[in-house]
């Protein structure tokens, strides 16, 4: 059983030394190369299609649920990776808790 997806986690786990992200990979940073990385524009237009249900939910669990959709669909997409970070001291990449997750999803609706 791949535990990835049943145990929820803030604790980043470093990819493979070789890891680099892929198409479906949301890179978690800021500049250009974050925002013009195939990952997050995918991200993007994936997370586009709640924007209406987000914005029409009344309570934080109907909007807590509407994050857990997007971040599992992001982590199905990209079952190597997901939302990654570049730890750049060890110049090696993570994938980011939950919690970050989360963050970097709510803040993509709540400015959208």
């Amino acid at each position: 059983m791949n535990t990835k997806y049943s145990v929820r986690s803030d604790v980043k786990q470093e990819l493979s030394f070789d890891f680099q992200p892929g198409k479906y990979d949301v890179i978690c940073g800021k500049g250009k190369k974050c925002f013009d990385h195939s990952g997050n524009k995918q991200f993007r237009r994936t997370t586009s299609f709640f924007l209406k249900e987000y914005s029409q939910a009344k309570t934080k669990v109907e909007k807590s649920g509407i994050l857990t959709k997007i971040i599992d669909i992001v982590k199905h997409q990209s079952p190597e990776g997901g939302f990654v970070k570049l730890d750049t001291s060890s110049r090696r990449w993570h994938e980011v808790g939950d919690h970050l997750a989360r963050e970097k999803v709510g803040q993509y609706l709540r400015d959208a």
